[in-house]
């Protein structure tokens, strides 16, 4: 018994002081920094755990950039932007968070500009990152997670942090046993799959148009019966895995950017480009075991590009085909690209109605055709488009597939009339083809980048109601029964004594 009790006690010592250690190594790698401004420059790529400003009393939000001087604004998980408060104590009222910046920056939450022109003491706990920003070019590694210290859990958490511009897996791992977790990004929404070992894999979605080359965060966290899956700060989806398993086992080796060729191929993108500046599961830095060859900057093409307001117009002059663009526009009917002669007179048009369905319009004939109604490109995704002729054959192409096409004497007819290309529908377009910094432009045009702000992802309708976008940075919702208002937050029915919801007592009547 006695010896029991000092080998417990000389246990409890040894980890104590491996404790100890470990808590010493983690401050030693952190520490708190001021600035005297709204602007915080750290220098090089930092993680942030904790925030807190001193100066009048006032409210603020929080933006960060990564790399390139580019800011986004900082979310809570359900939507709505953080808001830091400041205080007029000394003593830091710190609010915790988790984010990856090489700058951050605070701007007043009502958008009033302050008459106290003295700037708030900007206070930040700053930790080392432990790898720089990886390149990938369609290449990809293997970690041994015997090495790596990846074991199996209940709880699990993968966070990327990621840029690109196509499709592409970031993390995959299949077990023998059956446990599956693989997470990729398929034309700008992020798909991740996962399964316990019950042979009865789950999908989870969420995020639109995140293939526009800026930084976006993907947070896939796992507790126990719950799976939620966070994009740039906001929980988008949930749900509950199936089967009766809940601990997650790992293959002995994991694959980053990529995957083994001929393994769960269909459906699963086969490697990535881009960058990832974060590759962490369960605490383990993942991206630490990238192989350095020379240190591959992160360079982001940024091809020539514009947002079209309501009532405008780009005209670019016919010259050659094929002609391609990248797009990513509203679902509001419009007519996407206007072929018209020199006199200014539609030849043939692209357009999109109601129900975000494309069709091929002659203003000759009046000729109309449909493409198959599961090709929506009205959806907030980025979508490429390419016009083609050849002969006396006219092609579509949306996404690489050809939708709509048109045949005979009227294409060669088009063809040698065709004189200016214009695009008119609300939203933005992108290409490496066409210089859209010098097209000639009508109405309300901003160059150089992507306006649109998704006003619907999250839904800030209530109470079961539709959400669409509208404009490019408003929305409306069509409201179930019995609610209104701009949220739908709103009920007809007069809420008696007893407590009845909205939704009961609609029920009831």
């Amino acid at each position: 018994s006695y010896h029991q009790c000092r080998i417990h006690n000389m246990l409890l010592i040894y980890l104590l002081l491996h404790l100890f250690h470990l808590v010493t190594n983690v401050l030693s790698e952190c520490s708190d920094v001021s600035f005297s401004a709204t602007v915080a420059a750290l220098g090089s790529l930092k993680r942030i755990q904790r925030i807190s400003i001193s100066g009048h009393i006032s409210a603020y939000t929080v933006e960060i950039a990564i790399t390139d001087g580019e800011f986004d604004l900082v979310y809570q998980n359900n939507g709505n932007p953080m808001v830091v408060y400041s205080t007029l104590s000394h003593v830091p009222a710190w609010t915790h968070v988790d984010l990856l910046a090489s700058q951050l920056r605070i701007k007043n939450a009502y958008g009033i500009e302050e008459a106290d022109v003295r700037n708030p003491l900007l206070m930040l706990t700053v930790c080392e990152t432990e790898s720089p920003i990886t390149v990938f070019d369609d290449s990809s590694y293997m970690v041994d997670t015997h090495k790596a210290g990846l074991v199996s859990m209940y709880e699990n958490e993968l966070t990327v942090v990621f840029r690109s511009y196509r499709s592409g897996v970031l993390f995959f791992s299949v077990a023998d046993q059956g446990d599956i977790l693989i997470a990729q990004v398929v034309h700008g929404t992020v798909h991740v799959m996962f399964d316990f070992g019950s042979l009865s894999p789950s999908h989870i979605t969420a995020g639109r148009a995140l293939d526009d080359g800026k930084w976006h965060e993907l947070r896939w966290l796992h507790q126990f019966d719950s799976v939620q899956l966070a994009i740039d700060g906001v929980v988008l989806n949930q749900t509950t895995p199936t089967g009766l398993y809940r601990k997650l086992d790992f293959h002995n080796q994991v694959h980053i950017g990529g995957r083994p060729p001929d393994e769960f191929s269909e459906g699963i993108e086969t490697s990535f480009t881009g960058c990832m500046a974060r590759l962490q599961l369960n605490s383990v830095d993942l991206l630490s075991f990238a192989p350095r060859d020379g240190g591959l900057k992160c360079q982001m093409p940024k091809p020539p590009s514009l947002t079209l307001h309501e009532d405008s117009r780009a005209f670019i002059p016919f010259s050659f085909l094929p002609f391609s663009f990248e797009f990513r526009i509203l679902p509001v009917p419009s007519v996407l690209l206007d072929m018209v002669d020199v006199d200014n007179r539609t030849l043939l048009q692209t357009t999109v109605d109601d129900g975000k369905t494309l069709h091929l319009v002659s203003n000759v004939t009046r000729f109309k055709q449909i493409a198959h109604p599961q090709i929506s490109v009205a959806d907030g995704g980025w979508h490429s488009f390419s016009l083609r002729i050849r002969g006396s054959r006219l092609e579509v192409e949306i996404d690489g597939y050809t939708v709509l096409w048109l045949e005979g004497q009227e294409v060669r007819r088009v063809s040698a009339r065709l004189s200016s290309l214009v695009l008119s529908s609300i939203g933005c377009y992108r290409s490496t083809t066409i210089d859209f910094a010098k097209v000639y432009v009508e109405g309300t045009v901003i160059r150089g980048g992507c306006e649109m702000v998704d006003r619907c992802l999250p839904s800030r309708c209530e109470n079961d109601g539709i959400c669409q976008q509208t404009t490019l940075a408003d929305y409306t919702c069509t409201c179930t029964d019995g609610h209104y208002g701009k949220n739908c937050h709103s009920c007809e029915f007069l809420v008696t004594v007893g407590g009845f919801s909205c939704t009961q007592m609609r029920t009831n009547q």
